[in-house]
């Protein structure tokens, strides 16, 4: 499991999707693409826009290799 707390600062009227954080910490953090983003305690895609207070999970699935 990895959680990040990220402090990016985005221009006037831009979002963070799911996609972005994945896209820019994923050589980092090692973030797969078969891992699974999950806010709370739902699975979300990786267009879902991150809202202030949120917390990112990126989660290898029970059972998979790596």
């Amino acid at each position: 499991m990895i959680n990040a707390t990220l402090g990016i600062n985005l221009g006037d009227g831009e979002t963070l999707t799911v996609g972005n954080v994945r896209n820019r910490l994923s050589d980092v953090l090692n973030i797969a693409p078969t891992m699974l983003a999950v806010i709370g305690d739902e699975t979300v895609d990786d267009e879902r826009v991150l809202k202030t207070g949120e917390t990112l999970q990126f989660i290898k699935q029970s059972g998979t290799k790596g």
